[in-house]
């Protein structure tokens, strides 16, 4: 017994959580990219003196400008400027040497390449291949001035980099994925034989990569995109972005757009697309808390526990949590037990009836006697054994009651007598929840208001839930308003000590409506009329 007690509070044990067997919400450890060792190559070219029929692309200074803020950005990327090289309109000698010298820095796997080119991508009337145009091309000269993509392919390659991004911002740029076969590329073949390579083009084969002729001062639309992304986040309840995630929020950027803009390419090698590139500074830490309790309460698991608890430490609901993964392991553990115990009964049996058999004509009958009854005294005191030491005894560590009830912070109770059914009524248990959210005062409304609706999202003919909703929601605006109301009648008589208490009113109306903008810039203002007197 004393070996089963130990068994169970160290399984049970919820502070021991092994942090690298639980699957963790958008966080790929393998492809995390420390930005010390990120050596970025931009390449712009946006005028060709020597060749008047190319057009010049002005809005190629913006994209370069842009590029380089935001990788510098300690809130969207962070990479050092010394590991930044900038290209801005070189001829193809001076890029390939640029190119060469950081293929030859990154020396080994902990380092990322990443390589930004921006301008026209010129298709040979000769052989039909792509390439991009330096300062110094000409169409006449094409093949001999510019920077065929077969060498830019093999310079990259010879980096010896974890990771490698190529990223593409050129007419005809789609000619990386698809320009020398018919169906299937062979260079696409060849980029995929470099270890965490991903490439991001911004139009088909067919098409031109589009930028504003109008207005010099925008970036390519491309890019202008890509930037956008970086800085301002995605709203997918991800802390962190891949590249996936970005190449994803330009699609639906390009689809969404007034012009008809060529469609964005991507390709990749081993999950490359996984590579975490920069923070995602649209995530909202409180929806995505609720969302994942939510998905925490529904699948009602010890793993998705466990996982909310690592991702969210300091959340109200983390008390909970644990209980819970305390209860699934005792019930777990239990089962075990339970299992074992048949099992060796069941093994006893067989051991008595295969003995009976083997001396069923030697045996008298007394002793078959014999035999029943002790198969049915030992059968009795599993039985009791398990009743009595490992089933009341082992519900909770800290007690031997088996009426006993789990309370948690939320004020949510578990009978232990259920301790051992495999379902559970998980709405119920939602609208419990939010119950006690409510009761436990106006700071916990808008929780309350979530449990509500994941409610609805996952029962929307569960009884009298919109009504429950509509009433918190009415609750909310009528405490909104009296907070308001007091706010004003404070600021009738502008004093100091009235203006902080009108500021404690409205930061309360804030507490329950965070996204009124208004009541933010009036808080604001009045902080500041209260720090200038």
């Amino acid at each position: 017994m004393k070996l089963l007690e130990k068994e169970l509070l160290e399984n049970t044990h919820v502070e021991n959580i092994d942090v690298e067997n639980v699957e963790e919400n958008n966080i790929v450890k393998n492809f995390e990219i420390d930005t010390k060792n990120i050596l970025v190559l931009l390449i712009g070219v946006s005028e060709f003196p020597e060749d008047t029929t190319i057009h010049p692309i002005p809005n190629i200074l913006k994209n370069i400008e842009l590029m380089k803020s935001v990788l510098l950005d300690k809130n969207c990327v962070g990479i050092p400027e010394e590991n930044i090289v900038i290209s801005l309109n070189e001829t193809k000698l001076n890029i390939s040497r640029k190119l060469q010298a950081i293929a030859k820095e990154t020396k080994n796997k902990k380092y990322t390449l990443f390589v930004y080119y921006t301008g026209h991508g010129l298709l040979s009337s000769n052989d039909y291949k792509l390439y991009l145009s330096t300062s110094n091309s000409t169409k006449n000269t094409l093949e001999t001035d510019s920077l065929n993509i077969s060498d830019f392919r093999n310079i990259i390659s010879k980096s010896r980099a974890g990771r490698k991004i190529v990223i593409l911002d050129a007419c005809h740029s789609g000619q990386i994925h698809n320009h020398m076969s018919d169906f299937q590329s062979k260079l696409i073949v060849e980029l995929n034989k470099f270890e965490g390579t991903y490439t991001i083009t911004s139009a088909s084969e067919e098409d031109s990569a589009l930028f504003p002729e109008y207005n010099s001062e925008l970036p390519t639309y491309f890019t202008g995109f890509f930037v956008d992304t970086v800085k301002n986040g995605i709203h997918n309840g991800k802390q962190l972005c891949t590249l996936k995630d970005i190449y994803n929020a330009i699609v639906e950027k390009v689809r969404d757009h007034d012009l008809q803009l060529p469609m964005p390419q991507q390709s990749n090698y081993k999950n490359a697309d996984e590579i975490i590139f920069c923070k995602n500074n649209r995530y909202d830490i409180k929806e995505a808390e609720n969302e994942q309790w939510g998905e925490a309460i529904l699948k009602h698991n010890a793993e998705t526990y466990k996982r909310f608890i690592l991702l969210f430490p300091n959340s109200n609901f983390v008390a909970t949590a644990k209980e819970l993964v305390t209860m699934l392991d005792y019930e777990k553990i239990i089962a075990q037990r339970t299992a074992e115990l048949n099992t060796e009964t069941i093994n006893s049996a067989t051991q008595l009836i295969v003995e009976e058999k083997i001396d069923n004509k030697k045996t008298p009958k007394v002793f078959k006697i014999k035999y029943l009854i002790r198969f049915l005294v030992l059968f009795l005191l599993m039985t009791i054994a398990a009743a009595i030491f490992i089933y009341p005894k082992y519900q909770n560590p800290n007690t031997t009651n088996s009426t006993k009830m789990i309370t948690t912070n939320d004020s949510i109770k578990i009978n232990k007598k259920t301790v051992t059914k495999k379902r559970y009524n998980k709405i119920d248990e939602l609208i419990l929840l939010a119950e006690n959210q409510i009761n436990k005062g106006e700071e916990f409304y808008l929780d309350a208001l979530a449990t509500y609706k994941t409610v609805l999202q996952q029962n929307p003919n569960y009884p009298e839930i919109k009504n429950k909703i509509d009433k918190l929601n009415t609750l909310i605006q009528n405490r909104i308003a009296i907070y308001k109301d007091e706010a004003n009648m404070y600021l009738e008589v502008r004093t100091k000590e009235n203006l902080e208490k009108a500021i404690i009113r409205l930061k309360k109306a804030k507490l329950l409506n965070p996204n009124d903008i208004d009541l933010n810039i009036k808080i604001n203002q009045l902080q500041l009329e209260l720090e200038s007197n």
